[in-house]
C-alpha cells in the first residue's frame, strides 16, 4: 500500500494517534521543556561572568568579584540541580 504522504485525511488521523500519546504527558513535557531552557540559559552565563569578572579585576573592584563569583556559584549550583 502505497500511501500519499501529503494526504490530509491521513495526516489528521496522525495527529489523533501522536495527541492520545502527548495528552497524557503534557505537564512533563512543558516541565522538561522549561527546564532545558533554563539550562541554556545558565550555560550562556559562563561567558557573561567570565566578562563581568575580567572588567571587575582590570578595574581594581576586588569586592565585586567576590558578589559575582557567589552569585556564579549559586547559579552553578542551582543549574546543576536540574
Amino acid at each position: 500500500m502505497d500511501a500519499d504522504k501529503n494526504d490530509p485525511e491521513l495526516r489528521k488521523m496522525g495527529k489523533q494517534i501522536l495527541y492520545k500519546y502527548i495528552g497524557k504527558f503534557k505537564g512533563l513535557i512543558f516541565i522538561g521543556l522549561f527546564l532545558n531552557i533554563l539550562g541554556i540559559v545558565e550555560d550562556l552565563t559562563f561567558p557573561l561572568f567570565i566578562g563581568w569578572f575580567l572588567d571587575s579585576i582590570s578595574a581594581g573592584d576586588f569586592e565585586r568579584v567576590g558578589t559575582l563569583m557567589m552569585y556564579f556559584m549559586g547559579i552553578t549550583v542551582i543549574g546543576g540541580t536540574f
